[in-house]
C-alpha cells in the first residue's frame, strides 16, 4: 500500500472479505478521506432536495456537516503515521458470495486483518451448472403417541 500512500497507482486489488468478493483500486488514506467527504457531501444535497434558488447554501450547509463529522477521522489517520492499517479502494466493488449481488462503492476502506485472502490482477469466474434436484418425504407416526 505504500505505492498508493506516495501517490502512485498500484494495480487493482481482490479481497476475500467474509462472505464478500472486494474489488477495487487502492489509495491513499488522504484520498480516501477527500473521495468520501465528496461522496456524502452529494448524498446528503440530493437527500436534502433543495429548491432551485437554495441549492448553494444548501451544497454549503451540507459540505460543512460532512466536513465536521468526518474532522475525527482525518486526524486519526494522519495520527496514525506508520503503516496503514487498512487498504483503502476507490471506486470499489462488493459482491456477496451466497448471492451474488453487488454493490458499486465510490470508497471503501477494508481493515487488513478482516482480510481472508487478496490476489492482483483478473479471475475468471465460472458458475456452477444448474442442475434440477428434488425432495420426496413425509412424516410418518412411530406409533407410540
Amino acid at each position: 500500500m505504500q505505492i498508493a500512500e506516495q501517490g502512485g497507482r498500484p494495480p487493482w486489488l481482490q479481497l476475500l472479505v467474509g462472505n464478500f468478493v472486494v474489488m477495487g483500486q487502492p489509495i491513499s488514506e488522504s484520498e480516501f478521506v477527500e473521495i468520501w467527504s465528496d461522496s456524502a457531501s452529494k448524498a446528503g444535497f440530493r437527500a436534502a432536495r433543495p429548491k432551485k434558488h437554495e441549492r448553494n447554501d444548501t451544497w454549503d450547509r451540507v459540505s460543512s456537516e460532512v466536513s465536521s463529522i468526518l474532522e475525527p477521522v482525518k486526524r486519526a489517520l494522519a495520527e496514525n503515521g506508520a503503516e496503514p492499517d487498512a487498504i483503502c479502494l476507490a471506486p470499489a466493488q462488493a459482491v456477496l458470495v451466497t448471492t451474488g449481488e453487488a454493490a458499486d462503492i465510490p470508497c471503501l476502506r477494508v481493515p487488513v486483518n478482516q482480510v481472508n485472502a487478496w490476489w492482483g490482477g483478473e479471475a475468471n469466474w465460472t458458475r456452477p451448472a444448474s442442475g434440477t434436484s428434488f425432495f420426496v418425504g413425509g412424516l410418518f407416526p412411530t406409533g407410540d403417541s
